[in-house]
Formats: C-alpha cells, structure tokens, sequence
C-alpha cells in the first residue's frame, strides 16, 4: 500500500515582478501570451515525515474533478536550491529554481503522467529523504498557454513504499 504526504507549504510566484505570495490555500500555475509576462509558477515545501524513512519515495501530482485544467495541461518539475523564504513584493531570492527533474502532463480527476524524465530523482522510486528535511519544488506551466489550479487535497505529493 502507497502512502504519501503533501507539501508543508505552498507559495504563488511571479515571474515577471519576482513577488512570492504565502498563506495561499492552493496551487496555481498559469502561463498566457495575454498576460503581459505575468506568469505565475508554484513553488512548494516538503518537510520530510519519520514515516518514509528506509523507503523509496516518488513525486505525484493529481487533480480532483472540481480543479481546473487549461491549455497545454504539461507542468515541468524543478528542484530548488532552497525552499520559498515567505512572501516578498519583489526580486530577491527569486524561485531558487535548480535541476530540472521532468515534465508532466496534468489530468483532472487522476495521477499526472510523465512525459520526459531528466533525473532519476524523485521520477523514479528513489531512496525517501531522512525525516526534517526540508526541501523545495517548483512547477511550471510548459508552452505558451497552460492553467493548472488545485484546492486542498490535490497537487504534488510524495508517495512512498
């Protein structure tokens, strides 16, 4: 039986002004040539449980039916060279986007598929991180137009066996 466990925290980021947006209750990726480069990517926090400890873990993402999937529906997965810091107006630290680790294609009401894998790590079961590690993600809309947005209980998680 897979477990999982979601991120301990979710920012909003704007690619054009460099603002980071917590205390948001959901997911929004969203990519449009209508939107003046004001593209907004998701960044999140995994704070690694005792649970997974000796196992392989993966990153998921689902959507539930009531989510919302627009355009391209393919969402690239980053590392980041460290978690989103909180809310900030502009510049500075900016995503921290690292290694990119793949692209997926989003599905409402059911698991992502990926489509490309650059790095083994986290696309493949892969040895879970020790419990209080803290560790960043980013996700980001591929392709001139794409909109992904999810509530509690959707989104990216870690499963693990």
């Amino acid at each position: 039986m897979n477990c999982s466990f979601g991120p301990s925290s979710i920012y909003h980021y704007n690619v054009g002004t460099g603002a980071i947006n917590s205390g948001v209750s959901g997911g929004l990726i969203n990519k449009s040539t209508s939107n003046n480069g004001q593209d907004i990517t998701t960044l999140v926090t995994f704070t690694w449980p005792q649970a997974p400890a000796g196992k392989k873990c993966q990153f998921e993402f689902q959507l539930g039916n009531s989510d919302q999937l627009t355009g391209s529906k393919k969402v690239d997965v980053f590392t980041s060279h460290a978690p989103a810091p909180g809310s900030r107006s502009g510049w500075g630290p900016g995503n921290q986007r690292n290694i990119h680790i793949g692209r997926i294609t989003a599905k409402l009401g059911g698991l992502a598929t990926w489509d490309a894998k650059h790095n083994s790590y986290l696309t493949e079961p892969t040895a879970c991180k020790p419990a209080g590690t803290v560790e960043g993600l980013e996700l980001v809309g591929v392709n001139d137009n794409v909109h992904v947005s999810w509530g509690s209980g959707s989104g990216p998680r870690i499963t693990f066996v």
